[in-house]
């Protein structure tokens, strides 16, 4: 059984019940809903934070390292940095976490206004 996707509904609904049937029903529903959009509020100080894995050559060769990467949406600021491994013993996001947040500390990186 093909799987059940929109265009494969839409093709056999237009087999078993018509091309203008199925229209009519569509323009039916489209005139009973509307677009709804959810507006997003990013207040100054906060900060999402993602691990993950990404590969990069060093030295001519290709190796995976572990990523911490920071975004601040109130100021479009990100700060991304790269590990040699993660620490499955400590767990991946306090091994990650904690020599990128002493960094972050480091490397002075302040929360800023958002400019626009």
């Amino acid at each position: 059984m093909p799987r059940h996707t929109a265009k494969w509904i839409f093709d056999r609904l237009k087999v078993e019940r018509g091309y203008t049937m199925v229209k009519e029903v569509v323009t039916k529903w489209k005139a009973t809903t509307k677009e709804v959009f959810a507006p997003l509020s990013h207040p100054s100080g906060e900060a999402q934070v993602e691990f993950g894995f990404a590969y990069v050559d060093v030295a001519g060769e290709r190796q995976q390292v572990a990523l911490f990467v920071m975004s601040l949406p109130y100021s479009d600021a990100v700060y991304i940095q790269a590990f040699p491994r993660e620490c499955p013993e400590a767990g991946e996001r306090q091994a990650i976490s904690r020599p990128a947040l002493v960094a972050i500390r480091a490397h002075q990186i302040v929360l800023m206004p958002r400019y626009s």
